[in-house]
């Protein structure tokens, strides 16, 4: 299922313009996590250099049982949902910021603490079955999560 680990497979498809290829990934890291927490949020900025546009579908990484792409919103009473997405779409030459406030990663279920200064391994999977394999820092959390 889409956003479930794998347990760190990646690597890239290899074809030519696969998504792989052309989306760069400009920043990620996600915050460390406290004794017990279970879930942590972290930040990317995706540019998709190619002529046309590509679907991030799925983040794994070995680090949690599940990493999902989501995005919030305030209900009527002001109290702040998440919305999981079934996809990212990437537009052809745009950079995508997944942060607060838009599209977000969270991880969940970790499988061990997440340390600042360390950094854990992340495959993003795209829409044309190309994976990207990047190190993501663990950085503090920011406003206390």
């Amino acid at each position: 299922a889409p956003g479930r680990s794998a347990g760190g497979a990646g690597g890239s498809a290899g074809r030519r313009g696969a998504a792989a290829e052309a989306v760069s990934v400009e920043r990620i890291w996600v915050a460390a996590s406290a004794p017990g927490q279970g879930t942590v949020s972290g930040e990317a900025a995706l540019a998709n250099s190619a002529g046309q546009g590509h679907r991030l579908v799925a983040v794994y990484t070995s680090a949690a049982e599940e990493v999902i792409l989501h995005t919030t919103f305030r209900a009527g009473t002001g109290v702040r949902h998440a919305r999981p997405l079934q996809g990212l779409y990437l537009p052809a030459g745009e950079r995508v910021e997944l942060r607060p406030g838009g599209p977000q990663l969270r991880l969940i279920d970790l499988r061990r603490p997440l340390s600042q200064g360390e950094a854990i391994s992340v495959v993003l999977r795209f829409a044309d079955g190309s994976r990207k394999r990047v190190e993501a820092p663990v950085r503090a959390p920011l406003r206390g999560g």
